[in-house]
C-alpha cells in the first residue's frame, strides 16, 4: 500500500466521504476514518479488505481499531458492530410496530372496504409493505417495496416472500416465518425479522421487518412492513451513545 494513500487520510476525513456517498453525521470523538472502519466492518469486510477499499495498509487498519477500542471500550470489532446493529433493529422495529398496531386500529371498524383501505393506507407509507398469504406467498406490494427490491408486484405474484432474502439466510427466515404462523394472532400481535435482504439484481442489504396478521374477506393475510437496515447510520447513531454515555 502507497504511503500516498494513507496519507490522504485527513482531506478524507474533512470531506466525510465514503466511496462518493456523504456520510451520516459523526460524533466528534470518533475520526470519519474511524467510522468508516466500523461500517465497513459491519458490512462483512475484513481488515484486510477494508485496507484495499480505503487504499492503507492492513496494520493501518488495526492501529484504527485500537484508538477505537480505547475510545468506547474492550469490545471488540464482533460485538462493536453487533451491538450498534441490535440498537438500530430494535429502534426501527419499535417504530414499524406501532405503525402495524396503528393499521390494526383503523381496519378494526372497516368492515368489507378493510382490503381495499389497508392497501391505500399502505401504497402510500414510505416503507416497503408486502401483503402474503398463509403459505407465505406474495399477494400483493407497494411502490416503496418495488423500489426497495427491484420487483413489480406482476413479477413476483403467488412466490414465496424468501425470494426476497439471499439463500444463505433462507432456512432461519423460513423458521421464523413456520413459528409465526403457528400463533399468528398471538398476543404479542407482531414478529421481528432482522436479516439480510436480497434485490432482483443481486445486491445484499440488511433489513428489518415487523409481522402482523390481519383478518380479511381474503383469508388470513399477513402484512410485513421493510426498512432497508443502514450499517453507517447504525454504527453512527450507537457511536455517538456510547460516547455520551462515557463522557457522563
Amino acid at each position: 500500500m502507497s504511503t500516498e494513500s494513507e496519507s490522504n487520510e485527513s482531506q478524507l476525513s474533512e470531506t466525510g466521504q465514503l466511496d462518493g456517498k456523504a456520510s451520516a453525521k459523526k460524533h466528534p470523538a470518533l475520526s470519519n476514518r474511524e467510522h468508516q472502519v466500523i461500517t465497513l466492518a459491519g458490512e462483512g469486510l475484513t481488515d484486510y479488505a477494508i485496507a484495499s477499499r480505503l487504499g492503507i495498509s492492513e496494520p493501518t487498519v488495526k492501529s484504527y481499531w485500537v484508538r477505537v477500542r480505547s475510545k468506547m471500550g474492550p469490545s471488540n470489532r464482533t460485538e462493536l458492530v453487533a451491538l450498534a446493529l441490535k440498537e438500530a433493529c430494535d429502534i426501527h422495529a419499535k417504530e414499524l410496530t406501532t405503525t402495524i398496531l396503528a393499521l390494526r386500529e383503523k381496519l378494526s371498524n372497516a368492515g368489507s372496504k378493510a382490503a381495499e383501505l389497508r392497501r391505500a393506507i399502505l401504497e402510500k407509507s414510505q416503507d416497503a409493505a408486502l401483503e402474503v398469504d398463509d403459505n407465505g406467498k406474495f399477494m400483493w406490494i407497494n411502490a416503496t417495496a418495488e423500489k426497495l427490491f427491484g420487483y413489480s408486484i406482476e413479477e413476483i405474484k403467488g412466490q414465496h416472500v424468501n425470494k426476497l432474502v439471499p439463500q444463505q439466510f433462507r432456512s432461519v427466515h423460513d423458521e421464523h416465518m413456520i413459528n409465526f404462523y403457528k400463533a399468528p394472532f398471538s398476543p404479542k400481535i407482531t414478529d421481528i425479522i432482522c436479516t439480510n435482504g436480497i434485490r432482483k439484481n443481486g445486491e445484499e442489504f440488511k433489513m428489518v421487518g415487523t409481522l402482523g396478521s390481519l383478518e380479511s374477506t381474503e383469508g388470513l393475510v399477513v402484512t410485513c412492513l421493510i426498512r432497508h437496515l443502514s450499517v453507517e447510520h447504525a454504527v453512527s447513531l450507537f457511536v455517538g451513545k456510547v460516547v455520551r454515555a462515557k463522557s457522563d
